[in-house]
């Protein structure tokens, strides 16, 4: 769920007068399409009113004139692109009962993803993360990276290698594919343990394929080297820890997401990597 989108680039950049970035068009080709689209919309004019309302941004110069332009081509846009566009005049409270109506409708579903929770203890601390996609562990200095791996407390390998990769369902097919990593249907709950680099001789034996976990059952991975310094990779966002002791993942939390009723998540991984 997102407050602005491609839309409002658009939108402000055209208003500006930027009318040829072609280059613009072309990337925007490529961005997901969102499911369902609303237009907030209300006079400039009280737009502006409300956002001299609020202290911090009072004293703020606003171009009305800029703001109106925005305002008309958004409702070109809109309409183009088929918004539902509400009148946002009167009472929040309305407005929000109306994007409830339009979201009880049949032809949006909502569907379950499994969600990560990670803690991760250390010589300082207990840390705690959530992951939509996946952690991704390596060495602090990028070096070789030595973890024990267990699964429900079982040991499932000594991995030595550049990292390793856990992904949510949902996340399959994201960084984890990209390392060969299988994909999962996004509304299985399931983790993912994909090696990233491993190393497999005779000195060392590590897996090289994925192995895929149900949900309630904790993968746990405990650093060898370097004294447990380590690079949590969550979700794109990097965290380094000094003397981690574990790191431990599990999911037993779901969210929701709404999706049209006509979503095919097999005719989605042949749209974006078949065509």
């Amino acid at each position: 769920v997102c407050d602005r989108y491609v839309y409002t680039s658009y939108v402000n950049m055209v208003a500006r007068g930027y009318t040829k970035e072609k280059w613009f068009k072309n990337v925007s080709k490529h961005i997901l399409k969102p499911d369902i689209k609303f237009l907030a919309y209300v006079k400039p004019s009280e737009a502006i009113k409300r956002i001299k309302a609020r202290p911090e941004e009072k004293d703020k110069y606003l171009d009305e004139g800029l703001l109106t332009k925005v305002a008309r081509l958004f409702k070109k846009v809109a309409q183009k692109d088929k918004f539902l566009i509400i009148n946002t005049i009167g009472d929040e409270k309305d407005s929000f009962k109306i994007v409830k109506e339009v979201l009880k409708k049949e032809e949006y579903k909502l569907e379950k993803i499994g969600i990560q929770e990670v803690i991760v203890e250390t010589k300082n601390g207990t840390f705690e993360h959530s992951s939509i996609n996946e952690i991704v562990v390596r060495d602090e200095d990028l070096n070789t990276c030595e973890l024990e791996v267990l699964v429900n407390d079982a040991c499932l390998e000594d991995f030595v290698g550049d990292g390793l990769l856990i992904s949510t369902s949902f996340g399959s097919t994201a960084y984890n594919l990209s390392f060969g990593g299988s994909i999962v249907f996004n509304t299985f709950h399931t983790l993912q343990i994909t090696p990233v680099a491993p190393l497999n001789s005779k000195a060392y034996r590590s897996l090289t394929n994925s192995v895929i976990v149900p949900d309630n059952i904790p993968i746990k991975l405990i650093p060898k080297r370097n004294d447990g310094n380590v690079i949590i990779t969550v979700d794109g966002d990097n965290n380094f820890y000094e003397g981690v002791l574990s790191i431990e993942t599990v999911i037993k939390k779901t969210i929701k997401v709404l999706r049209m009723n006509d979503y095919n998540f097999i005719q989605k991984i042949n749209d974006k990597f078949l065509k």
